[in-house]
């Protein structure tokens, strides 16, 4: 048991760092680089220009509409989409076998956080983000 436990956290941790992401929004893109995670971008969309490294990935599309097989192409890990992003597309990245996160708009600063933590989390930067939370927090009640 200890065994699969270390193997689980280790295996955890080389996923985290090897992470193929596809980014279907450009404040999602943003995150990604907040955390430190751009250079696992291999592609996003038309709209995705900052920070300016974004500007030179791979583009798939736009926040709706994406070319599945571009995206298929690039071998993702992960595509990170929006509830705007066409369900049509999202299925077919499914039935590839891609691991698909939808996010929603955010309409609020703990909405904002809670999302802000879930992408941290699922790239390995769970830390990260809580810890860029905490700051702007901080900021916040100044």
């Amino acid at each position: 048991m200890r065994l699969f436990l270390i193997f689980f956290i280790f295996s955890n941790f080389l996923f985290s760092q090897n992470l193929r992401i596809i980014s279907l929004a450009p404040a999602i893109t943003e995150d990604i680089y907040l955390l430190g995670k751009g250079d696992n971008i291999v592609g996003n969309t038309i709209y995705c220009n900052r920070p300016k490294e974004a500007k030179y990935k791979e583009k798939v599309g736009n926040v709706i509409d994406v070319n599945v097989e571009k995206i298929y192409s690039l071998k993702p890990d992960i595509v990170f989409a929006t509830n705007l992003t066409n369900p049509k597309d999202v299925k077919k990245l499914k039935e590839l076998g891609i691991r698909v996160e939808i996010f929603t708009y955010t309409k609020n600063f703990n909405q904002l956080c809670e999302q802000f933590l879930k992408i941290g989390e699922i790239i390995g930067e769970k830390e990260k983000a809580e810890e860029i939370i905490k700051e702007v927090r901080k900021e916040i009640e100044k």
